[in-house]
């Protein structure tokens, strides 16, 4: 009788692909940078034309994404190649470049995922050189500083004949009259 010990290492995993990590959608302003990172635990097929593969592609496009450019992806894997994962950079964004794009993990036998995320436009924001709040504060002062002037300019207007009269008779000199 022959007795089989299974050790628990079977590395012949051939199910559907696993995400290991996820894509990240992004914010990227025109001219930026965008770079998509996905990853997927493929295990190990014992065939001999299985051949694992990691791909880019934009939703709603023919076009092949590229290896080197502006539009580049760079495959990398890891754990013997059980692991395998691509990063998309894509550099001095364009309007066109805005969109969903997907992460295509096959395991090379007829099991893949697709793992989707978008490139947003982001836009410019002006920056004052404030910190956030303290435009308020400096509009407020600016609002009070204005009120006061104007409350000044006011009762000057409505009130300098009575100023004058109190100042000459509080600060003027004593006329002397001696003809009585």
């Amino acid at each position: 009788a022959f007795i089989y010990f299974d050790s628990g290492e079977d590395t012949g995993y051939t199910g559907k692909p696993l995400p290991t990590y996820k894509p990240v959608s992004q914010l990227v302003p025109l001219g930026g940078v965008a770079r998509l990172f996905c990853e997927a635990y493929l295990g190990r097929v014992d065939l001999p034309d299985a051949r694992n593969s990691v791909t880019w592609s934009k939703v709603d496009s023919n076009l092949t994404l590229p290896n080197h450019g502006r539009i580049s992806q760079h495959r990398v894997s890891r754990e013997d190649d059980q692991i395998v994962g691509s990063y998309l950079e894509i550099e001095d964004i364009t309007l066109i470049d805005y969109g969903e794009y997907e992460c295509e993990v096959s395991n090379g036998v007829d099991e893949e995922i697709a793992l989707p995320a978008h490139v947003y436009r982001q836009e410019i924001q002006v920056d004052l050189g404030l910190q956030n709040g303290s435009w308020r504060r400096a509009l407020l002062l600016a609002v009070l500083v204005l009120l006061f002037l104007v409350s000044a300019v006011a009762f000057y207007a409505r009130c300098w004949l009575m100023i004058v009269v109190l100042c000459r008779d509080k600060f003027a000199p004593l006329e002397e009259n001696g003809n009585y």
